[in-house]
């Protein structure tokens, strides 16, 4: 039967040493899943682990413990991420799935928190369509191909107060980044096809492979900053409503809001792929990049000239 780990000694591990390998490995509470996982990173912790599954308040585990505490110190202290390294991540419909790809920052140690009060990050996920009577479009109807669920809109509202009020920031995936659109003031293509593989776009001409997976799109405001888009899917805007937006909209900032949306699934990229979106997300928790200046704008006007290979 597998050992369960000593539960001062998990505590230890999750709390007080704070360790930089943080993909997985927390979740793994027997000998056998913990020590496969650490042994591909450190053959000294793997030897420091292997020893410590059998200690407990005994006085051979204190002296294991007094032996070790200098060495393991030095080593600890050179993989400790500082609490301001730390970003706490709360999601809204507990979705683990739309966390996960984030620990694969270099930069964050990224951490999941079951409370939006103590959150640094609120992430809005995928799903059903946000409800067409939540945004004003001359359109306003129930498609055919849409649905909805206004008590999910509800409760997210209600979530996207919270975090407005604490002014905490915001990340839309999917049908989150349409959320995030429309409580920013923007409206929605409410019915359109979409290939599940293309490529982008940035404002800096960067071009970005993303999988994707939706039949609506963001069409967000003018005080908005368009980081993502493309052409490529120019057919996929016309459909049977004569709905038509002349720029695919993919990635967004808005910043009177405090919320980036991305329009592809990030997380169902491998961590290569993904890397982009990673960096993206680190450079919006510290604006840098994109987001260091609020007034600093890239519209439908300047993607529509890039999209054209002109100069913005």
């Amino acid at each position: 039967m597998s050992k369960i780990l000593n539960e001062k000694f998990y505590n230890a591990l999750t709390t007080e040493l704070k360790l930089k390998w943080r993909d997985s490995y927390l979740e793994y509470r027997t000998e056998e899943q913990l020590e496969d996982y650490l042994s591909k990173f450190s053959s000294s912790f793997y030897k420091f682990i292997n020893y410590s599954f059998t200690w407990s308040d005994t006085a051979q585990g204190h002296e294991f413990w007094s032996d070790v505490a200098i060495d393991l110190n030095d080593y600890i202290n050179s993989q400790v991420m500082n609490d301001s390294e730390s970003i706490k991540v709360y999601v809204v419909g507990d979705d683990k799935e739309y966390f996960y790809w984030l620990r694969s920052s270099g930069k964050f140690n990224y951490l999941y928190e079951e409370d939006i009060y103590k959150s640094d990050l609120v992430i809005f996920t995928g799903g059903q369509d946000v409800h067409f009577s939540l945004y004003a479009d001359e359109n306003n109807e129930e498609f055919q191909g849409s649905h909805y669920n206004i008590g999910r809109d509800l409760e997210e509202i209600m979530e996207y107060n919270i975090a407005t009020e604490l002014g905490l920031k915001k990340l839309g995936i999917c049908r989150g980044a349409q959320f995030l659109c429309v409580q920013a003031g923007g409206t929605l293509v409410q019915d359109m096809q979409h290939p599940s593989r293309h490529t982008i776009l940035d404002r800096a001409g960067k071009e970005i492979r993303v999988t994707s997976s939706h039949h609506q799109a963001a069409v967000p405001p003018s005080n908005s900053s368009i980081l993502g888009f493309t052409d490529l899917c120019e057919s996929a805007w016309i459909t049977s409503y004569n709905q038509k937006y002349d720029v695919n909209v993919e990635n967004v900032w808005y910043p009177n809001e405090n919320s980036l949306g991305i329009q592809s699934h990030p997380e169902w990229q491998d961590s290569s792929e993904n890397k982009y979106f990673v960096d993206l997300v680190d450079d919006f928790m510290s604006d840098k990049g994109f987001f260091k200046n609020k007034k600093d704008l890239f519209t439908k006007e300047d993607a529509l000239k890039m999209l054209k290979k002109e100069i913005v």
